[in-house]
């Protein structure tokens, strides 16, 4: 698969990210609790994906295979992603989808050049180049006029 193929799906991984944060926002609104709102997306998705591996047949990893993974890449990522949807849930309903999908989209955008250029996790580097940099200034800047109304 080509690269611009890959750009693709990100873009339409970008979209089913928005629609489910908008979705969870709306239950958080509802249920008047972005934490209970996180622990029922959490639940289903434990369930849904439990769904495909029966479906798929995917293998579990042996405990050999497993045991030599550093414990934190179970962990961590799974306590950031709550915190981290936990508190977009909690925002939606106060600010709005433009609003919040932007200061989103800015701090992974920020985030990932950081994380690229040194490559931090095992990822590949991705040196921040001054065309990067321009970019990511853009982006920034978009952000802002995106939110300006309400600064």
């Amino acid at each position: 698969m080509n690269n611009l193929i890959y750009f693709f799906l990100s873009v339409v991984s970008g979209s089913l990210i928005l629609i489910q944060s908008s979705l969870n926002g709306s239950l958080s609104r509802h249920l008047n609790s972005p934490i209970f709102s996180s622990f029922c997306l959490y639940f289903f998705s434990t369930v849904f994906l439990g769904i495909i591996i029966l479906i798929f047949q995917i293998q579990i990893p042996k405990w050999g295979f497993v045991k030599n993974i550093p414990a934190y890449l179970f962990f961590l990522g799974s306590v950031l992603s709550c915190l981290g949807l936990t508190l977009v849930y909690f925002l939606m309903p106060k600010l709005g989808v433009a609003k919040v999908m932007s200061g989103i989209l800015t701090g992974q955008v920020v985030s990932s050049v950081i994380v690229s250029h040194y490559g931090c996790f095992d990822l590949p580097v991705n040196e921040l180049t001054s065309t990067r940099a321009g970019g990511v200034l853009i982006l920034i800047l978009g952000s802002f006029l995106v939110n300006w109304e309400s600064m």
